[in-house]
């Protein structure tokens, strides 16, 4: 315990241990307070989006009725545009409920336009998205929330940071540095000597620089959030915890997950990998004192997880065995992103839980082997 104290205690005691915590917490406060806008200046600019496709779709239903052939997509154009016409409305009554149900209404029937493929547009599957999410706000009584917004309550903005506002990739390196600078400190200042010639057992000191340096890495991501929430949680209330987020698992069906799941499950998969990064900066830490080496091993990694590599066949056909294939939460929890659906189905959050601790036990086997036959740490 005593030495358990002091690996702590001299966590503590230096103050650039501290940068990267101050560092996340900017990264994840500055967005909502300087980069959001007023939600009437969201709705205005959609508002003003629905009256220029209107007076679009207007004129191609004017110019189709003189077209003989073009009857029946002209009854489709025009039960689009009297919805449309109807949601314009009800944004300029600013009638919340009245919005909402005239929305799924509009977007309904643009679902059901691009299945028959009478109307291009963006993929099948994102329009289910949308007519999924309207439809489950109107049945549980729940307003929408917009992403952007200077109001947007506390649990959906933290789902916003783990959707990607903020890049996994980077809350992980900024972890990674961490790391690396205390696991690296006593070989840079030539001390760990002495920890070696001390009567001390080495795999007991390994475990308490491993649970103290894990432990306040942890603190460093887990502190932000909460303050994160905290300030949010006051400014601009809690928000609903059964609030949707819609995703495809398959690519073609659609799913919801609340708003409470996928964040809890973002920050268990982050902990996690947190976990496995501090084990894997520890076991580095055996043949370097370097920092630069450790941390540029860490963050060479973490930006592979970035790349198409992994997404390459044959390497895309084991992916989900590799821990690097679970950096970015939401792409894992909700089957990629609107822009890309994710390579390989396997790579899934309980075999992230799976994968993530197999090899940080491994790492653990392999570091206290070397201690065990190098004598030292």
């Amino acid at each position: 315990m005593t030495q358990l104290l002091f690996e702590w205690k001299k966590i503590l005691t230096y103050k650039t241990n501290y940068f990267g915590m101050v560092v996340l917490f900017l990264l994840f406060i500055v967005p909502v307070i300087f980069f959001s806008s007023d939600i009437a200046q969201i709705e205005n600019i959609q508002l003003r989006n629905y009256q220029a496709n209107l007076e679009i779709s207007k004129q191609a239903e004017k110019n189709m009725e003189d077209v003989p052939e073009a009857i029946g997509q002209l009854e489709k154009v025009k039960e689009s545009n009297e919805l449309m016409e109807n949601l314009v409305n009800t944004y300029l009554s600013d009638k919340e409920s009245e919005k909402l149900v005239a929305e799924y209404q509009y977007e309904k029937i643009q679902l059901r336009d691009l299945q028959d493929g009478s109307l291009v547009g963006i993929p099948i599957v994102e329009q289910q998205k949308k007519v999924s999410s309207l439809e489950y706000l109107i049945q549980n009584d729940i307003s929408k929330v917009y992403d952007n917004h200077n109001s947007i309550p506390a649990l959906n903005y933290l789902a916003q940071i783990f959707k990607g506002k903020i890049p996994a990739a980077l809350i992980l390196m900024i972890c990674s540095l961490l790391l690396a600078n205390i696991y690296s400190f006593e070989k840079r200042n030539n001390t760990i000597s002495f920890f070696n010639i001390l009567p001390n057992d080495l795999n007991h000191t390994a475990v308490n620089k491993i649970v103290t340096t894990t432990l306040f890495a942890l603190i460093t991501f887990v502190v932000p959030v909460m303050l994160t929430f905290l300030f949010l949680l006051v400014r601009n209330g809690l928000g609903n915890l059964n609030y949707p987020i819609v995703y495809s698992p398959d690519g073609f069906e659609v799913s919801i997950m609340t708003v409470l799941t996928f964040i809890m499950k973002s920050v268990v998969l982050n902990i996690l990998f947190i976990i496995f990064l501090s084990i894997m900066s520890f076991f580095i830490s055996l043949f370097t004192g370097s920092v630069i080496v450790n941390a540029g091993i860490l963050v060479a990694m973490l930006l592979l997880s970035e790349s198409p590599i992994l997404k390459v066949e044959p390497l895309n056909n084991f992916a989900q065995f590799l821990p690097f294939s679970y950096v970015n939460a939401d792409e894992v929890l909700l089957s990629g992103s609107f822009w890309e659906p994710i390579s390989n189905i396997s790579i899934t959050f309980s075999n992230g839980l799976t994968v993530l601790s197999v090899y940080s036990i491994i790492l653990c086997v392999a570091s206290f082997s070397i201690i065990f036959s190098k004598k030292k740490i």
